[in-house]
């Protein structure tokens, strides 16, 4: 009977972990919790760390390439900056970028 309760207990956490589900209190949840809660902006690695101040920059940076790598947050580089943060604010800057590229685009061929 214990067993059999273990055993459901352990299924559990294995799906949360699939889902993308993150330890409480681990750099990881702290991470993937700002970029949840703030779904509309996008961080430099700066800026995340004065958000997350316990953090140490090499462990940030290797944990940023970790949850990026598994599709957990999504980054793009904007000048010399990467930026992070949820795949929704990624789209928007990717989207807002290309409009403005195909602007510029249209305006130069219109001169011509």
């Amino acid at each position: 009977m214990v067993y059999a309760i273990y055993m459901v207990k352990v299924k559990l956490m294995l799906e949360k972990l699939k889902e993308g589900a993150t330890t409480p209190g681990t750099i990881k949840s702290q991470i993937v919790g700002l970029l949840r809660d703030n779904p509309d902006e996008i961080f430099s690695k700066k800026e995340i760390l004065e958000k997350l101040p316990d953090i140490k920059e090499n462990t940030l940076a290797g944990m940023l390439w970790y949850l990026s790598k598994d599709g957990l947050i999504d980054k793009t580089r904007i000048g010399r900056l990467m930026y992070y943060g949820s795949k929704e604010a990624i789209q928007q800057i990717r989207n807002y970028t290309e409009a403005q590229a195909d602007a510029k685009a249209s305006k130069g061929a219109a001169k011509v």
